[in-house]
This record gives structure tokens, C-alpha cells and sequence, in this order.
């Protein structure tokens, strides 16, 4: 649940709405702004309801104050325990120093015949094969389906046993409500009137209610059908990055979103080889992302955008590349460009001068049409543009005039623009993303649309002036006009849904802010 985000009467707090203030009166405690995700959220890939869950922790409350020492203590829980995927080393030292540590990654478990032993597998973290009690997987099975996101204790004990994993399993906590109070939430909500339910509704799910109409609300409640009803079949029919997988990968714990690829009936039910139930057996509710059918034909004219699990593949994917060097400038460009929306040309043509960390700016010089702008940087995004000039440094030299180019390859040289596509079908490989039928091999340019559309999107989402704001990010990605950046409208079609919800919305002014 959360409260409207509204034009700010005074520093950080929203005014409150008559049903933000009877939301916040019958389910005191409970209540998580939706606007806090994405204060603490930083460069942490993880699904919305993790944040919120933390944020349930620390900050569930209407006083400001609370909230924002909640905010700070959340953003201090994901900088010491969240592990990103290119920190996992010095994530392992640190456990290794320490003697214990906790963490926050996703936990998936496998049962080993041989050994007879369940053991674990921790997804950010990159270390596997870390024993898990059985009292655990009979509290939580989920952990044996598809993996859940945790917190836990890892200890590190090293013996002389080669065959002995030095990683301990000191405690695991699945990242959910403990318990959940059906009849206190049922007489929660007689309080409520049809319309200020689907209205609390469309808050829970991160959407402001005033931007859409009636109708507009039904095409995204009707999503949660699956969630509440036994044995419901939903399919939603439309292309790539149009919002159709977001619920079911963001909104609960209790939804497993697959995407790509095809599923087997013995892994989706359950298999008679081993009587191993399967993903039906554990999950509310199983959901296929891009589940398309046989040979169609490419539309040249469709926008792909990679999902965020996909960007986590990616970065992840980088690590094949060898030597280490390579791997690091490959998850560092891809990582720039899904965070600014730079064309890959643009990222190559750096020079270490036009980069100034001070300043969290990046110059980007005549470029296509021949202009020039200021790219602004998101700090944690600066953070890793300084580890990879260290990296660099250790590589190339101290002298900038050995080679000028920020982004450098093995050989010490600039990176050539035209030969990215053949390291990025090797990066798109390893991330196990497959070329789905309809839809042209993913590029490194599609970061740039991801970038793109997931900004209209999060505008949309949030209540702004999207067609006032156009023009801006028109600049902001170099675009020679704005006509090229409406284009987004007509070729994304959640974009033209939004975009057409607003013709029939009731009126309002919309909440400011700076530009994304």
C-alpha cells in the first residue's frame, strides 16, 4: 500500500489525500509509501517487494521523522549487506575476515543424491555448493523452486579437506511476512468504498490513480486475478517491454516469473522419474514472460528493451570474458549505458578527461548530428566509473597520452565501435538470453531503448507532465529533434496506453520533480 504522490507542500513529505489519511488510520503499521522504493533503492537489482518489506521494517509510518530515519536506515542495510554481483569478492573477504557476515541475495537450493545433502546456491554472491539443515527446506520449500531473495548469516571455516566448502550456513530469513492477519485485514477494508479500494489498489502496485480512468484502472488490476483465484489462466498479448511481466516480478514474494525459454511439464507439475514436485507445487501463481509461439516474422519497427533481470544477466554474463581486464570494461560500459542512456558509439569515443568524477558529469562531444551535451551521473553510477579508472590505470599506465580513451580494450587501445557486436553476442550468450521468435538479436543499443522507455514509463507511473518533459530527455539522449523521441509513443505500446489513459483522466496537476 502506499500514499499518492502528490506536489510536496514542504521539504520530502507528500500532503496527504482523505484516503491516504483512512489508509494510514485502518492499517497503521502497514503502510509503505510507494515514492521511498526507489529513495533506497540505488543500483540495487532487487524486486520492489524487497525494498518494501525493509522499508515495512523501518519506516511504516505517517511521521516524516520516523520515515526518514527509516529511509537511512534501510539505505545503510543495503550498503552493508545487499551484495552486488561485481562486489562478490570483496563481499568473500569480508566474511572471510570477519568470520560471519550478513548478506542480502537470492538463495536458491538443490538437493545432492550422492551426498544426500541439500546445498545451496547464492546468486549475486557466486559462491554454491553451502550446506543447508533440512529443518529449513521443510519451513521453507520455496527455496527449492527457482530461489528465493533471504537474509542470511554466512559463516566461512577453512579445513584442509579440499571437498569441505569453507561456507556456512549460520542463518537464512526468506525475505516475506512472517504472518498475515486475514480478519483484521477484512475488517480493514469495510472501511473502504469500492472505489477507494481500486483506488488503494492501484497505489499498492505503484500507480497513481488519478492519471487513469475507470477503465485504465480494470486493464492493470486485472493482472492480481491470478493471485486471489484458483486455477486462473490469464494471457496478455503484446510486444516486448510493454509492462505485461512487472507485477509478476516485482509486486509479491509469492509469484515466480520465468522468462524465456520453454518449460518442462515434469518441472512445471512434477516429475514421476523422482516424485520431485514441481513449480505449480510451490508458487501462488507462475507466470511465462515473452512465451511466444513458432517462427514469426522480425518487426523491424518494435523497441526491445531488456528487462532488469536481463541487465543482472548481462553484467553477470561479463564475467566469461577473459582476461579480467576485458571483463571489467564490458560490465562497466554495460552498466553506463543501461544508467545513462549513451549510444554505444558515444561510450567508445570517451576520453578520461571528458569524464569528471568531482562532478558526477559526463562531456559527450560531437556526436551524432553532431552535437555535444552534459550526461549527469547517478553517485552509486560514479562510484563504479572511479573503481574502473583504477582498473584502468593498473592496465594501461599512469600517462593519459599511452592511450586518451576511457574505455580501453586488451590491447591498451580505444574501444572500436564497430567490433562491439561481436563481444556482445558472447556476453548475450553467456547471459543465457535467447534470440525470441518475432524479435531480432538483442544489441548493445537496446540498452539506450531500455533506458528510454523505462524513464517515459516511471514518468507516466509517477503522475508528470510526460509530453511537457519530452523535449528534456530529448536533450538529454542527443536526439536532433524531439519528433525522434515521441517516437517512443507509438512504438512502445504500454507508452500509447498511458499516453491515450491520460485523454479520458479526470484533470489534475501533476506532481513535480526533478527530471529523471
Amino acid at each position: 500500500m502506499s500514499e499518492t504522490q502528490n506536489e510536496p507542500h514542504n521539504a520530502g513529505e507528500p500532503p496527504q489525500s482523505d484516503l491516504d489519511y483512512k489508509i494510514n488510520l485502518l492499517f497503521g503499521g502497514v503502510v509503505v509509501r510507494k515514492d521511498l522504493v526507489k529513495a533506497v533503492k540505488g543500483n540495487a537489482i532487487v524486486p520492489s517487494y524487497v525494498l518494501e518489506y525493509l522499508l515495512g521494517q523501518y519506516a511504516a509510518s505517517d511521521d516524516e521523522a520516523t520515515i526518514q530515519a527509516g529511509i537511512e536506515t534501510v539505505r545503510q542495510i543495503l550498503a552493508e549487506h545487499y551484495v552486488h554481483r561485481s562486489e562478490s569478492e570483496l563481499v568473500k573477504s569480508k566474511i572471510k575476515e570477519r568470520g560471519r557476515h550478513r548478506i542480502i541475495d537470492k538463495v536458491a537450493v538443490t538437493l545432492n543424491e550422492k551426498a544426500d545433502v541439500y546445498e545451496a546456491e547464492f546468486a549475486n554472491l557466486g559462491i554454491k555448493g553451502v550446506i543447508v539443515d533440512s529443518p529449513i527446506i521443510t519451513a521453507h520449500p520455496k527455496l527449492l523452486v527457482g530461489g528465493v531473495w533471504c537474509i542470511c548469516d554466512i559463516e566461512y571455516f577453512h579445513t584442509e579437506d579440499q571437498r569441505v566448502v569453507p561456507w556456512i550456513l549460520g542463518s537464512i530469513k526468506p525475505i516475506q511476512l512472517s504472518r498475515f492477519d486475514v480478519d483484521q485485514y477484512l475488517e480493514s477494508r469495510r472501511g473502504f468504498t469500492t472505489d477507494e479500494w481500486i483506488d488503494l489498489l492501484m497505489q499498492s502496485i505503484g500507480f497513481n490513480p488519478e492519471m487513469f480512468s475507470r477503465r485504465g484502472k480494470f486493464f492493470q488490476l486485472v493482472r492480481l486475478i491470478p493471485f486471489v483465484e484458483r486455477n486462473y489462466n490469464l494471457v496478455e498479448l503484446g510486444p516486448k517491454g510493454t509492462g505485461k511481466s512487472h507485477i509478476f516480478s516485482e509486486f509479491s514474494p509469492h509469484g515466480m516469473l520465468i522468462s524465456g525459454g520453454e518449460v518442462t511439464v515434469p518441472k512445471l507439475f512434477v516429475n514421476n522419474a523422482n516424485g520431485r514436485i514441481g513449480l505449480v507445487g510451490y508458487w501462488d501463481v507462475v507466470a511465462f514472460d515473452e512465451f511466444a509461439g513458432k517462427k514469426k516474422r522480425t518487426d523491424r519497427a518494435l523497441v526491445d528493451v531488456f528487462t532488469d533481470a536481463e541487465v543482472l544477466a548481462l553484467l553477470g554474463g561479463t564475467d566469461r570474458l577473459s582476461p579480467r581486464f576485458r571483463a571489467v570494461t564490458w560490465r562497466t560500459l554495460i552498466g553506463l549505458l543501461a544508467a545513462t542512456g549513451l549510444r554505444p558509439g558515444e561510450a567508445c569515443h570517451l576520453t578520461v578527461g571528458d569524464v569528471d568524477l568531482a562532478n558526477g558529469v559526463v562531456q559527450v562531444l560531437d556526436t551524432k548530428f553532431g552535437k555535444s551535451r552534459l550526461v549527469f551521473l547517478h553517485p552509486t553510477t560514479t562510484t563504479v566509473l572511479g573503481h574502473y579508472l583504477q582498473v584502468r590505470h593498473d592496465w594501461v599506465g599512469g600517462t593519459v597520452r599511452a592511450c586518451p580513451a576511457f574505455f580501453v580494450n586488451r590491447r591498451r587501445a580505444a574501444l572500436d565501435p564497430d567490433r562491439l557486436g561481436v563481444t556482445f553476442k558472447q556476453v548475450v550468450a553467456a547471459a543465457g538470453i535467447t534470440i525470441r521468435p518475432g524479435h531480432r538479436p538483442p544489441r548493445l543499443h537496446d540498452l539506450r531503448h531500455t533506458y528510454t522507455v523505462t524513464t517515459m514509463l516511471d514518468w507516466y507511473r509517477d503522475g508528470h507532465d510526460v509530453q511537457g518533459r519530452l523535449p528534456l530527455l530529448s536533450t538529454w539522449l542527443g536526439h536532433v529533434d524531439p519528433a525522434s523521441t515521441y517516437w517512443y509513443l507509438h512504438a512502445v505500446p504500454e507508452l500509447l496506453a498511458l499516453a491515450a489513459g491520460r485523454l479520458d483522466a479526470p484533470q489534475v496537476t501533476p506532481s513535480e520533480g526533478p527530471a529523471s
